[in-house]
């Protein structure tokens, strides 16, 4: 008995149907392993730089930043978009962070300038809080509160008292707060150059200004 062409008709359309749905299966498959893929890389990712941030807060003493998911996301969000959202953020944490450790690897207290004008600058400070201090004391020497012998003492010794705290305070102002590493990430020696020949300078200037401001 010969079947209608109809007949023939409907059994292409369904293996047609059936081909169809599986490769859009086949499709889907596809879709959903690469974006499963694609998160695991992201995921272990962060990761990293999550690990990366809290060694560096520990190492500046300083607060783990926020690390919770953006609220701003929406479930209406396709995968695509919330990748590159959370891909682009990565990368901003990333130079955010490298930025901070350049930073960290540079002097407290005026990191781009020359040393001699950092180390002026604190040994500085040191001999104008000298100066002040030796002022009062000459001043409490006079008004008897204190032994006229102290007057060599608060001109020469005073000084040199300021000039060891300002030669600390280079330490403390010159070292960076993080060490600095080369290129394959080993540790390089920082030297700290703290100017020890300016400091005598200004300390011998200041015995000088004090001796000219008493005897006037």
């Amino acid at each position: 008995m010969t079947q209608p062409n109809g007949y023939h008709d409907v059994l292409h359309q369904l293996d047609q149907l059936r081909h169809n749905e599986d490769h859009d299966r086949a499709t889907s498959k596809q879709a959903v392993d690469s974006n499963t893929t694609r998160v695991r890389q992201l995921r272990q990712r962060a990761e990293e730089h999550r690990m990366e941030l809290i060694e560096l807060s520990q190492k500046l003493n300083a607060a783990v930043p926020d690390l919770r998911p953006d609220p701003d996301v929406t479930a209406s969000d396709t995968i695509d978009d919330a990748l590159k959202r959370s891909r682009k953020s990565l990368d901003d944490v990333n130079r955010g962070t490298q930025s901070t450790l350049r930073a960290a690897a540079l002097p407290p207290l005026l990191p781009r300038s020359h040393h001699m004008v950092r180390n002026f600058l604190v040994y500085g400070v040191a001999m104008v809080a000298c100066f002040g201090v030796q002022v009062l004391l000459l001043q409490l020497t006079r008004a008897g509160v204190l032994p006229t012998s102290m007057e060599l003492w608060i001109a020469f010794i005073l000084p040199v008292l300021f000039l060891i705290l300002g030669w600390i305070g280079t330490g403390f102002a010159g070292t960076p707060k993080l060490g600095v590493v080369d290129d394959k990430g080993k540790a390089v020696e920082f030297t700290v150059r703290k100017s020890p020949r300016l400091g005598v300078v200004l300390a011998i200037a200041t015995m000088a200004g004090f001796w000219v401001w008493s005897v006037t």
